[in-house]
Parts: C-alpha cells; sequence; structure tokens
C-alpha cells in the first residue's frame, strides 16, 4: 500500500508491507504522477515496511536523481531495511533516517 501526500512543496510517500517488484511497478507509476513542479523535496517514509527489493532501490536511485541529494530522504527506516541500503553500498548516495 501507498500513500502520497504533497504539504508545502514536500511530496511525502508513505510505504508500508513488501516493497517488491510487483508492487514498485506500481510505485514507479504513481510517484512518476505525484511529481510535479510544485514538488519542491521528497521523503520516502518506510515506517511499515517490512522489505525492499532491488526494484525499490532503483526508484530511490532514480528520485534522488531527479530531486537532487540534497531535496530526497528516506525516513522511519527499521534495521532490516537499513542493512540493505548499506549492503547496496546507497547510504552515501541517499539520506536516509
Amino acid at each position: 500500500m501507498s500513500q502520497y501526500i504533497i504539504n508545502n512543496g514536500v511530496l511525502e510517500c508513505i510505504f508500508s508491507g513488501k516493497l517488491d517488484t510487483l508492487s514498485s511497478q506500481s510505485i514507479d507509476t504513481d510517484l512518476k504522477a505525484n511529481l510535479n513542479a510544485e514538488v519542491k523535496e521528497v521523503k520516502f517514509n518506510l515506517q511499515q515496511v517490512e522489505y525492499i527489493s532491488s526494484s525499490f532501490l532503483r526508484i530511490c536511485i532514480a528520485t534522488v536523481r531527479h530531486t537532487g541529494k540534497e531535496k530526497f530522504s528516506i525516513i522511519n527506516v527499521s534495521p532490516t531495511v537499513l542493512k540493505v541500503f548499506q549492503i547496496a553500498n546507497l547510504t552515501e548516495m541517499i539520506c536516509i533516517s
């Protein structure tokens, strides 16, 4: 499940469950539909996420490239999901908390 909220130029994407290849396809489509001129910053809220696939990592990388490192962040990451970002060596490229 995904929820997209735009507030004061910040697009917060709230995800839950397993972000596998199938759900990542839907996320990619929805994210592109929500990125517009009004959006100045993007936050991925992973508080309720228990698993991420390489497809979701590609979405994160594409979003960083689109917005810029300083305007993209991932928040509320569990230790298990953080480990995936660490193994993929993305903790330098993406602001994760």
